[in-house]
């Protein structure tokens, strides 16, 4: 009800509408383990960033040139830990 005129007033709360690709894939598990995200902030993904090791590229270039770990942080023990992995090898 209205303060100052006393009318009812009638408020109409619209639900966000979510649309899904036609080829959604509801399983979280990532198909092709290359192609895993590992920055959600740039979008980095796993195969971009072994290829980025291979031609010489250490943390910091990486970073610089993907825009990866500038972000939220949350990718920084994970992309550590994936090239500490590839220079074992």
């Amino acid at each position: 009800m209205c303060e100052y005129c006393g009318k009812r007033i009638q408020v109409k709360i619209q639900r966000p509408v979510i649309r899904l690709a036609k080829n959604f894939n509801m399983n979280l598990e990532t198909p092709n383990p290359s192609q895993e995200v590992m920055c959600t902030c740039s979008g980095t993904k796993r195969d971009y960033i072994q290829v980025l090791f291979a031609q010489g590229m250490d943390i910091q270039a990486i970073s610089r040139w993907t825009g990866a770990l500038s972000g939220c942080g949350g990718c920084e023990w994970d992309i550590a830990d994936f090239l500490k992995e590839l220079a074992e090898q």
